[in-house]
């Protein structure tokens, strides 16, 4: 039972001050411009499943936002930016 609460308080501490690579991602796509980060980050060099499916050829901004925000839904409470984050359809 004290090992529950201590992981409701470390939840509650966490609570909206979170930024996973997707949500960070949705900012910087916010800030500069889809074409900008999508340039980005098809130039990178380390792999990431999600990342190839959001961003690259034929890749749009609503695409890129739908992958980014299906990896990030499991943690939305925690996220700092979860307005970002689409809802499920």
């Amino acid at each position: 039972m004290a090992h529950e609460q201590q992981l409701q308080d470390v939840f509650d501490r966490l609570k909206g001050s979170v930024y996973t690579l997707e949500s960070a991602l949705l900012l910087l796509i916010e800030q500069f411009g889809f074409a900008e980060i999508d340039e980005t980050m098809s130039a990178r060099a380390i792999e990431d499943k999600v990342i190839d499916m959001a961003f690259g050829a034929n890749r749009n901004f609503e695409h890129a936002r739908q992958c980014l925000s299906s990896s990030t839904r499991e943690v939305l409470p925690l996220l700092a930016n979860a307005d970002l984050i689409l809802p499920i359809e």
